[in-house]
C-alpha cells in the first residue's frame, strides 16, 4: 500500500515515529501553569521532495503510461528517420504458427463494467448514465454444469 494512499509519510509507513518534547512552565509557588508539547513534523524535507517529484511525474504521464514529453517528441515520430525510439501498441504473443505478433490485452473487469453499462443503455435508451458508478466485484466463478451424457455399457 502506498504511504500517500494512507495519508502518512513514507518514513512513517516504514516504522518511524515522530519524537515529541514537552516543556513545563511553573509559577513562583512551583505550580504548573502551562505545558507546551512540540512534535517533530511528519513530513521532513526528503518527504516533501518525494511528493513534489511524484506529483510532477504523474502530471507528465499520459493515458498510455508513458511520459507525454516522450509521446509528443519528434524523436518518437514515425516519419522521423533519425528518431531515437518508437512506440508500438499491443502485448507480444506467439501466434499458433510460431510468429510473434502484438495483440491487445483484455481487461475483463473493465469489460464487465462496460457490458453492464451497455445493458442498462439497451434496456432504456433514454437513460442518462453520466455519473452512474458501476462497481465491479471479483467473485468465484460459477462452474457450468455440462448436461449428463447417457451412455450404455457398450459405449463405456
Amino acid at each position: 500500500m502506498q504511504a500517500r494512499a494512507l495519508g502518512v509519510s513514507l518514513r512513517r509507513l516504514q516504522g518511524w515515529e515522530p519524537s515529541s518534547r514537552t516543556e513545563y512552565e511553573y509559577d513562583d509557588d512551583g505550580r504548573l501553569v502551562a505545558a507546551t508539547t512540540t512534535q517533530e513534523p511528519e513530513f521532513g524535507p526528503t518527504d516533501h521532495d518525494w511528493l513534489v517529484a511524484l506529483a510532477a511525474l504523474e502530471a507528465e504521464e499520459g493515458p498510455h503510461g508513458h511520459l507525454m514529453s516522450d509521446a509528443l517528441s519528434a524523436e518518437a515520430d514515425p516519419a522521423n528517420p533519425d528518431g531515437a525510439f518508437e512506440f508500438v501498441a499491443g502485448h507480444p504473443v506467439q501466434s499458433p504458427e510460431g510468429a510473434w505478433v502484438r495483440a491487445p490485452l483484455i481487461d475483463y473487469a473493465e469489460k464487465a463494467r462496460l457490458d453492464m453499462r451497455d445493458r442498462l443503455q439497451a434496456a432504456d435508451p433514454k437513460a442518462h448514465l453520466n455519473g452512474v458508478v458501476i462497481p465491479v466485484y471479483k467473485v468465484p466463478r460459477r462452474r457450468r454444469v455440462s448436461p449428463l451424457k447417457h451412455t450404455t455399457p457398450q459405449q463405456q
